[in-house]
């Protein structure tokens, strides 16, 4: 492996799945990757609004260990923007998510931010035209790119019953390499991983300090209960938008 070690999983679905990714993909992939890489954190709070009411569980995101330390790609700024003046700044999940969308606007321009990273910029090109309509090309450099990445997706596929077999370290170990990256990997969610996912899954929140719900199965998946935003009212992928619901 080596491009997936290098690249965050938005530049990995810019390269192989331009055509097809969608807004929420890209948000819910980010995310992720910032929470792995400790950039940012979730801080679980549970509140009971009245003695007759059952407890409530909130999830918050914070600063992580690394925030003031790492230097974001452009389109995380999406989700990190709120966090640097503010020390100390708690934001509803549901919130961020919100803001994210807002600060996103529409697939096309967060897809032009992904394509403004340093290691994007030799992968893509804009026309005069495409500079005022939008759109870009891929370029040569791009090209070769994509078939690195799907070739390394494609061997890492191929591997992941055999690595399964072999005891989670492996594959623990993998998963430190290309952080968020994972998610893109199919199968990696599939019933085939049996009972290890709960280990696995819960060896990342060990070493990601990334608490779940109490609801939530403790497998790959599980970040889905965190996303149920994206999923919803916030899914409006056509323009960035929120649907107008409570839901963020």
């Amino acid at each position: 492996m080596k491009y997936l070690t290098m690249l965050s999983p938005a530049e990995t679905l810019l390269v192989l799945r331009r055509e097809t990714t969608t807004l929420n993909e890209l948000l819910k992939v980010t995310l992720w990757d910032l929470l792995y890489k400790s950039v940012l954190q979730t801080l679980q709070v549970s509140r009971q609004p009245s003695p007759q009411d059952p407890p409530c569980t909130f999830i918050y995101i914070v600063k992580g260990e690394y925030f003031d330390t790492y230097k974001p790609l452009p389109h995380e700024g999406v989700f990190l923007y709120p966090f640097p003046t503010n020390n100390g700044i708690e934001i509803l999940f549901r919130h961020l998510v919100k803001i994210a969308y807002q600060n996103a606007g529409s697939r096309q321009k967060f897809l032009h931010l992904v394509s403004q990273s340093e290691q994007m910029k030799t992968c893509f090109s804009q026309t005069k035209l495409q500079k005022i309509f939008g759109g870009y090309s891929i370029t040569a450099n791009g090209l070769a790119l994509e078939k690195d990445l799907a070739k390394e997706l494609a061997e890492l596929e191929a591997r992941l019953p055999s690595l399964l077999e072999s005891g989670k370290e492996k594959v623990l170990e993998i998963y430190r390499q290309i952080k968020g990256n994972m998610l893109l990997i199919q199968g990696i969610e599939s019933t085939s991983l049996g009972g290890l996912d709960k280990q696995l899954w819960e060896e990342v929140q060990q070493e990601q300090n990334m608490p779940l719900p109490a609801s939530c199965s403790g497998t790959f998946s599980s970040f889905d209960s965190y996303s149920e935003s994206f999923d919803s009212s916030c899914g409006g992928d056509s323009n960035g938008g929120d649907s107008g619901g409570d839901g963020c």
